[in-house]
């Protein structure tokens, strides 16, 4: 008897530290111009929803699930993953951000933010400011975690980048803040935050739609391309995958 009480309170102390899933909305705002986004996490799943229908990323399986609303169809891609060393080739970019940390606090969705601002320079050139509140939770998928750098490569060449930062780094996920460049103001607010567990159909093609190999309209696959997504079509419908 005792010893199925500790079974059964080792498996609940096991369920309650399960990760929780998450559904974020976040509408962005660029010199008039509304969008809206939302994005769902759990596990090694991914999805993001755009205008025509939603992009799911299965990292445990390699898939991409991509569907069309007005054509109720989908496609499967399977990934794959490979390690590659690219050769700095390109420019050296120096980033300078210096981060302050207002000591301001607010409750965002039932979290606490901190508001931090960040003076950034590219190259000693360009210059942008970014004001935002940050909720950093160990819960949070890894990749809102952790701040990142966003740059275009031309040409295939990979830049050598370097980063130097002083002051508090903004990660976390930004739930309300506005960056000013000299191309403009963005402002961005999450519009809704859903923690818990989210459904393993959010992450499926919608009941009824057609798994096909390509969208019509889209740019013609090769033909190797064509027989090795059908090869897969039928492995997956063999296997019982959808």
């Amino acid at each position: 008897m005792f010893r199925r009480l500790l079974t059964a309170l080792g498996l609940g102390a096991c369920l309650s530290a399960a990760p929780a899933d998450w559904k974020i909305t976040t509408a962005t705002t660029w010199n008039g111009h509304r969008s809206v986004s939302t994005e769902y996490y759990k596990g090694k799943l991914r999805r993001t929803d755009h205008t025509e229908g939603a992009s799911v990323v299965d990292r445990e399986h390699g898939r991409q699930i991509v569907w069309s609303n007005s054509l109720r169809q989908y496609v499967v891609n399977r990934l794959h993953y490979a390690a590659r060393i690219v050769a700095v080739t390109g420019p050296r970019i120096l980033i300078e951000e210096d981060t302050a940390d207002t000591g301001e606090r607010r409750k965002f969705f039932g979290h606490e933010a901190r508001h931090l601002i960040t003076r950034a320079t590219r190259g000693g050139a360009e210059e942008s400011t970014t004001d935002g509140w940050y909720v950093d939770s160990p819960d949070l998928p890894r990749e809102l975690r952790a701040s990142s750098v966003y740059l275009l490569a031309a040409n295939g060449q990979r830049p050598d980048i370097r980063v130097h930062r002083s002051g508090p780094a903004p990660s976390g996920l930004m739930v309300y803040g506005r960056k000013m460049s000299g191309t403009g103001t963005w402002t961005i607010e999450v519009t809704d935050l859903f923690e818990g567990i989210l459904p393993d159909s959010a992450f499926q093609a919608p009941p009824g739609f057609t798994r096909v190999i390509e969208f019509p309209g889209d740019y013609p696959l090769p033909w190797t391309e064509r027989l090795r997504r059908g090869w897969e079509m039928l492995e997956d419908w063999i296997s019982g995958v959808v």
